[in-house]
C-alpha cells in the first residue's frame, strides 16, 4: 500500500537540536476552554520543553512584548522591547497590497486606511549555536481578499552575513512570486535552500535567524502566533545511539507520575472515497482527529485536506500548511521538534495530543498495517504503563485495526531517529 509520501523534505534529516521560538504578537479569540486553560503557546513551548538541554525557548508574546500594534496607518506601539532588535514595520504604497494588523479588533481595523503592502520584520533571533534547518510555522487570519506571505533568512555572527530572504509559504490571497530571491554578497557561503517548507542550510551554519510576514490584498491580517523551530545537524550514527538511549530512562520522576491511557479521540482513516488521494492524506487525516476532538465538533477529513493542500507542491503533508489549516478550523498550534520522551509526557499530561512524523525502514515498526514508509503521520494519544505509545494510525481502514500501541523503542527509532521527532502541537483556540 502507497502511504503518503508528501513529507519528503525530512530526507536525510539527522537527530535535531531544536530552538522553538513563538513569537504571539497578537492572542485575540483565544479565551475558549481547552485542556490547558488558558495558556498562550508561547508559555505551552516553554513548559514542555522548559528543562532540555537539547532545547531552547525563545519567546515573543503579550507577556514580553506588551503593547504590540502593528496598524496599517504606519504607526507602531511597543511599550517594551525584549532585547536590542526592534521590530520593523514598512509600508510600501505601489503594489496594490494591504496591511498586516496584529492587536487590533476588527471593527478598529476596518476604520483604519489600508495601505497597500506592510512587512513586519521580527527582531534578529540570537541562537546559542549553529544551526542547519529553519521549519516555521503560523496561526495566521487575514480578512477575504487579503493574504500575508511568511519569509525567513538566516544569518552568521561571526561572519557578519545573512542569507536572502527564502519564501516558506503562507495563506489568504497570494500574490505569485515572480521573481528569485535576490542573492547577497557571500550569502551563498550558507548555501541555503528551501526544501518544501523548510530552510535547509547546506554549508556555514547559522546562529540567527529573523522572519517577516509580507500582507497583501484588501483588508488587514491578524496574526496570532509565528512560530521557529531551528535544527543542528548531527552525526547520523551519533543521533541514532542518542535516540535509542532515550527509551532506557524513566518515565518520569517519582514525583511527578505518568499519567498514562488514551485522551479518547475519534479515530479517522486517510482511506477516503477519492481512492487516488488515499495515499497522501495521513497529515490531513491526523489533524482532523486532532482538531475534531479539540473543538468538539465533526470534522471531515477532506475539508482539512482542501486548506492543508500546497499546490506548488503538489502535496497535502506539508507541515505549517497543515498547521495553518488546523487553526482555520478551531485549533492553534506549532511545528516543532522532540528530542526526548520527557517532552511527550509533559505534552500528554495537559491532555494534548501530538501528531507525530515517522519514518519507517522494513521490520521497524512492529504491528503497523504496513512494512515501511518515507513519511507518514499518525496520532500520539497516550502511553500504556510501561511507557510504550499509544496511537492512532490513520493507514488502517477502521479504528478497530488503527487503535494501535507501539512499542516506545520502535517509536523512539521510527520518530526520532527517522524525522528528528518532528510533530504538530495542536489545541483549541
Amino acid at each position: 500500500m502507497k502511504l503518503d509520501m508528501t513529507i519528503m523534505s525530512v530526507s536525510g534529516r539527522m537527530a535535531a537540536w531544536c530552538v522553538l521560538v513563538a513569537c504571539v504578537v497578537w492572542l485575540g479569540g483565544c479565551g475558549a476552554t481547552r485542556p490547558d486553560g488558558n495558556t498562550p503557546l508561547s508559555a505551552l513551548a516553554d513548559s514542555i520543553f522548559r528543562d532540555e538541554r537539547q532545547t531552547e525557548i525563545i519567546v515573543h508574546d503579550s507577556a514580553s512584548v506588551p503593547g504590540l500594534r502593528f496598524s496599517t496607518n504606519g504607526s507602531v506601539e511597543i511599550s517594551r522591547v525584549v532585547g536590542r532588535d526592534s521590530w520593523a514595520v514598512v509600508h510600501t504604497a505601489s503594489l496594490g497590497v494591504p496591511a498586516v494588523l496584529p492587536g487590533a479588533s476588527e471593527a478598529a481595523a476596518n476604520t483604519q486606511p489600508v495601505a497597500r503592502e506592510s512587512v513586519l520584520t521580527s527582531p534578529v533571533l540570537e541562537l546559542r549555536r549553529g544551526v542547519r534547518e529553519i521549519l516555521p510555522s503560523w496561526n495566521l487570519a487575514p480578512t477575504p481578499g487579503s493574504g500575508v506571505r511568511v519569509e525567513v533568512r538566516a544569518g552568521s555572527t561571526r561572519l557578519g552575513r545573512w542569507t536572502e530572504w527564502f519564501d516558506i509559504g503562507g495563506t489568504g490571497v497570494m500574490r505569485p512570486v515572480v521573481a528569485a530571491p535576490v542573492v547577497k554578497p557571500g550569502s551563498s557561503d550558507f548555501g541555503a535552500k528551501v526544501d518544501v517548507d523548510v530552510l535547509v542550510l547546506t554549508g556555514q551554519l547559522a546562529d540567527r535567524v529573523q522572519y517577516r510576514l509580507i500582507g497583501y490584498g484588501t483588508g488587514p491580517i491578524f496574526v496570532s502566533s509565528v512560530t521557529i523551530c531551528a535544527s543542528v545537524a548531527q552525526d547520523p550514527k551519533l543521533a541514532s545511539a542518542a535516540a535509542l538511549a532515550s527509551p532506557a530512562q524513566p518515565l518520569a520522576s517519582p514525583a511527578s507520575p505518568p499519567v498514562t491511557g488514551r485522551l479518547g479521540l475519534e479515530f479517522k482513516t486517510q482511506r477516503t472515497q477519492r481512492s487516488e488521494l488515499s495515499g497522501r492524506l495521513c497529515s490531513p487525516t491526523s489533524v482532523a482527529m486532532v482538531v475534531g476532538g479539540a473543538t468538539r465538533l465533526p470534522l471531515e477529513v477532506q475539508t482539512v485536506a482542501e486548506r492543508a493542500y500546497d499546490a506548488k507542491h503538489d502535496l497535502y503533508g506539508n507541515w505549517p500548511r497543515n498547521v495553518q489549516a488546523a487553526y482555520e478550523l478551531g485549533a492553534r498550534g506549532f511545528v516543532t521538534r522532540y528530542s526526548t520522551w520527557a517532552q511527550v509526557e509533559r505534552t500528554l499530561a495537559r491532555g494534548i495530543p501530538i501528531v507525530a512524523s515517522i519514518r519507517v525502514k522494513t521490520g521497524e515498526l512492529r504491528g503497523a498495517p504496513y512494512e515501511k514508509t518515507d513519511g507518514h503521520l499518525i496520532v500520539i494519544e497516550g502511553l500504556d504503563e510501561r511507557g510504550d505509545v499509544l496511537v492512532l494510525d490513520p493507514a488502517a481502514s477502521d479504528a478497530k485495526t488503527g487503535t494501535l500501541t507501539y512499542r516506545r523503542e520502535d517509536m523512539t527509532r521510527v520518530w526520532f531517529g527517522g524525522s528528528d521527532g518532528t510533530a504538530y502541537v495542536l489545541l483549541a483556540r
